[in-house]
Order: structure tokens, then C-alpha cells, then sequence
């Protein structure tokens, strides 16, 4: 893999006046930079982040301070996939504080103290911040997939709210043996529910599936094409569950094997302990860690899918 190209501000602040370091820390937090030392910090290159990071230096100069912005790539100390995990970390931190408040309205909904009013304001408000969070997600935080999910569930849970209480999937439902030979299309950036739910396609559904993968907000769907865990794909989340249990319950294969391989897709894919198995923790680290240092998503599929194989035969083998 090609070294990336890193952008640096090192500053020096005077400590008066006082308002000047928190009005900088605030600027840097809000373009996403990650401090490699007190007065060091660091973002991908890329985009308008250099302008942005000259004026901020422009800023602390002209309020007596010291500040230099320049291009860099880590040779000693520190490597490139090293940096990338402090900003997935930073971002998978924003994104698990989110999830959680987004946990909360949903067990809000069971005991029905929101209605269609109180869903769309929450939603309006979860999105607006999940667009944020994603807009200084630069590496693709295994988070960000937990939050659509939930997102996408809000918005079928409110769909299913206008159209006075009916079904409203993505799409029309199709058994298994009608979805043969197809092109199965996701989300760019796959991680452990999309991963997961590519593996049970291809070993369970579909042998000769193909991937594609998209950028959903460009997409348009072609014949032959199935689309899963996307907004407005045939599979994706429903209400508490995650694609992968879908996947899994319209499959309709009473194997136990695979329940309980989907209930720790489901404990890890939405941050949740309902199940508490003890292969959780070792799935989410093997899954996770896939997605942060495979690039490629086909890769990220056949790699992850050999994972999924040993615990699946596992399972199966201790009954």
C-alpha cells in the first residue's frame, strides 16, 4: 500500500489570552484532527483541510502565537495505519455515544412514549448528527455501520407508522430459492453486519452471489440486483433486528448453528449484550480488526468469511 500523505499543525500558543488554546482546540475538533502530542495534530490530506488548517494557523499567528501547517508522511515511530487507528478510535467513541442515546429512544418506543411526531423529530435530530459525525469519519469506524443501521430502522418504524401500521420493507419479500445468481449489492466500507450477512448469503442463499459495491446515495438499481442492508434494500434492518438476522429468519433454516451465530452479529453490530455469549468479544476484535487493515471489501468479505466458517462449524460440531 502507497504511503498516505499527512497534514501537521504544530503550534504554539501564549497562555493569554486563555480564550485563544480553547477557541484553537475547538477548531481542530471541529475539522477533525487527531493531537499526536499537546501542540501537534494531524488529518489526512485531502479536500480543504489544508486551507482550513492554514487559516487556523493564520489565526493563532496573528493573535501572537506560532503556527506552521505542512505535508508529511511517518517514517519512524509512528506508521500510517497506526495514525488511522487513533482517528477511527476517536470516531468509534463519537458514534458508540450516539448509538447509545439512539438505544435508549428505541426502548422508549417499546413502552410508547413517542409517536409518529416524536420519531420524526428524533430522527431529524440522530441524522443531523450521525452527517456530522460521518463528515470527519475519514477511515470508515466500524460505528458508523451501527448508526445507519439504527437509522434505517427509525425510518421503516415511521413508514410503518404513515402507512397506519402496515409492513413497509425496502422491498418486496423473496423466498430463498427465487434469489439465485444474482448481483447482491451493499454499502462501500463493509463491516461486521454487512461482512457477515455477505457470508451467509453466499454459503446459505445464493453460491454463485457476485458483490458490488456502491455508494448508496448514487445508486440506482439495476434488474438483477439485490440490495441488503441499505435504506431501501430488500434486506436490511427491521425494527431491533440487523440485517444478518433478517437475512437469517427469512432464510427459515431452524439451524441452531446459525441463530446463534446471528445473535452475536446482532450483540456486536448493535452494541448491545441481550445475548452475552462468550464468542463475542473474540468475533467483534476478529471482524473489526478485518475492517481496519483489509481495504479491499471483497477481500474484507472472503477473509471475513473464512472467520465466520470456523465459528459457524463450531457451533454446529458442539450442538
Amino acid at each position: 500500500m502507497d504511503p498516505m500523505n499527512w497534514l501537521l499543525l504544530i503550534h504554539n500558543i501564549p497562555p493569554k489570552p486563555g480564550y485563544l488554546r480553547a477557541k484553537a482546540a475547538r477548531r481542530l475538533a471541529a475539522l477533525g484532527a487527531v493531537a499526536l502530542k499537546n501542540a501537534v495534530y494531524v488529518l489526512p490530506d485531502g479536500g480543504s483541510r489544508f486551507e482550513d488548517l492554514a487559516w487556523l494557523a493564520k489565526e493563532i499567528e496573528d493573535s501572537g502565537g506560532k503556527a506552521f501547517v505542512c505535508r508529511a508522511a511517518f517514517a519512524a515511530g509512528l506508521d500510517d495505519a497506526q495514525v488511522r487507528v487513533r482517528f477511527v478510535s476517536v470516531s468509534d467513541e463519537a458514534y458508540a455515544r450516539l448509538t447509545q442515546e439512539m438505544l435508549s429512544f428505541r426502548e422508549s418506543l417499546a413502552s410508547g412514549d413517542s409517536g409518529e411526531e416524536g420519531i420524526e423529530q428524533a430522527l431529524g435530530r440522530f441524522a443531523k448528527e450521525f452527517a456530522s459525525l460521518r463528515s470527519l469519519d475519514f477511515f470508515g469506524a466500524p460505528g458508523r455501520e451501527t448508526v445507519e443501521g439504527l437509522l434505517a430502522a427509525l425510518r421503516a418504524r415511521l413508514a410503518e407508522l404513515r402507512a397506519g401500521g402496515a409492513a413497509t420493507g425496502g422491498g418486496e419479500a423473496r423466498g430463498p430459492q427465487t434469489l439465485t445468481g444474482l448481483v447482491w449489492v451493499t454499502r462501500r466500507g463493509v463491516h461486521v453486519d454487512r461482512i457477515a450477512s455477505a457470508w451467509l448469503i453466499r454459503r446459505f442463499i445464493d453460491q454463485k452471489a457476485r458483490f458490488r459495491f456502491v455508494d448508496e446515495r448514487e445508486h440506482v438499481p439495476a434488474p438483477g440486483e439485490v440490495r441488503f442492508d441499505m435504506l431501501a434494500g430488500e434486506f436490511t434492518h427491521e425494527n431491533d433486528l440487523c440485517t444478518f438476522e433478517v437475512l437469517e429468519r427469512r432464510l427459515d433454516a431452524n439451524d441452531p448453528a446459525l441463530g446463534r451465530l446471528a445473535e452475536i452479529i446482532h450483540d456486536i453490530d448493535l452494541k448491545e449484550e441481550r445475548f452475552g455469549h462468550p464468542e463475542t468479544a473474540g468475533l467483534r476484535v476478529a471482524l473489526e480488526s478485518l475492517a481496519l487493515v483489509v481495504p479491499e471489501d471483497e477481500r474484507r468479505i472472503e477473509q471475513g468469511g473464512a472467520i465466520l466458517d470456523l465459528f459457524y462449524e463450531s457451533f454446529r460440531l458442539r450442538g
